[in-house]
């Protein structure tokens, strides 16, 4: 991106994307991904004129926070639009192998043409386990990668050498553990989506991920106001749906990072705080 340049931004979505943008010196236009459309970006509703001005637009799923999902008829969808607008797509796949009942996240890549208008991001912070390695893999359009190349090269002096062995040994060692590690999320996510419903909170029961998103209780105000009376009363934190964008007002993130009698007892807590 050049300053001035715009790019599409979903909201509510992982910060990052918006401030990658602005410390390019582009312009950040949102795209609201709503409820009633399954999380997903309605690109049709995007104005032409904008999407003429566009240079690239993100996506990420399974999503965070919403945990939502896309199937490949979506990305099939998101390739004609960016071919049709000629945006280049950027999709932030890092939750791909954190996946629940059988499901198996398509990846943006499997759609047809999609290697010609953009490029996919994975990492092993989510799949690995390994948040802090920092590290992670594109993959997709060759003058994209060389354009973020050019820049990367003149960031840093690169990942720590024996990250990098790790990482590769990882990558090519078993992936057996991966399924202990899933059916844990399930066992935690059910612990959290079951407990909720008792309280009248409607949730999505999420395939992919480790959130739960979840409507702000009425009544308890918005987004902000209820989390950070819940964190005062019952020292319980949820992430208010708001610090992800406009479109996250009126929803909270739970992360399912805890051990399930950890989040047993937070909804417990919560139970006695809404009475």
């Amino acid at each position: 991106m050049d300053p001035g340049d715009v790019a599409l931004v979903p909201d509510p979505a992982y910060p990052a994307y918006a401030a990658g943008v602005a410390i390019a010196g582009g312009v950040a236009v949102k795209v609201p991904l709503l409820e009633e459309n399954n999380f997903l970006p309605d690109l049709e509703a995007i104005p032409q004129d904008v999407a003429r001005q566009a240079k690239m637009i993100w996506v990420n799923y399974p999503n965070n926070p919403t945990s939502a999902e896309a199937n490949l008829g979506f990305y099939q969808e998101l390739v004609d639009w960016a071919r049709r607008y000629d945006v280049a797509v950027i999709a932030d796949n890092p939750y791909s192998e954190i996946c629940f009942d059988d499901f198996c996240p398509p990846s943006f890549l499997m759609a047809g043409g999609a290697r010609e208008v953009g490029i996919e991001f994975n990492s092993l912070s989510k799949a690995y386990n390994c948040c802090g390695w920092r590290i992670g893999m594109a993959l997709g359009n060759k003058e994209i990668i060389a354009a973020m190349m050019k820049v990367k090269s003149h960031s840093d002096r690169g990942i720590y050498y024996p990250i990098q062995v790790a990482a590769t040994a990882a990558l090519n060692g078993p992936i057996d553990f991966m399924e202990g590690r899933n059916k844990m999320f399930t066992e935690r996510r059910d612990v959290v989506v079951d407990a909720l419903s008792k309280l009248g909170i409607k949730a999505a029961r999420p395939k992919a991920t480790f959130y739960v998103w979840a409507p702000v209780p009425k009544g308890h105000g918005n987004s902000k106001e209820f989390c950070f009376s819940l964190l005062e009363k019952e020292a319980v934190w949820m992430i208010p749906g708001s610090m992800y964008g406009q479109y996250g007002e009126g929803y909270f993130r739970i992360a399912l990072t805890h051990s399930a009698e950890r989040l047993g007892e937070a909804m417990a807590r919560m139970a006695r705080f809404l009475g």
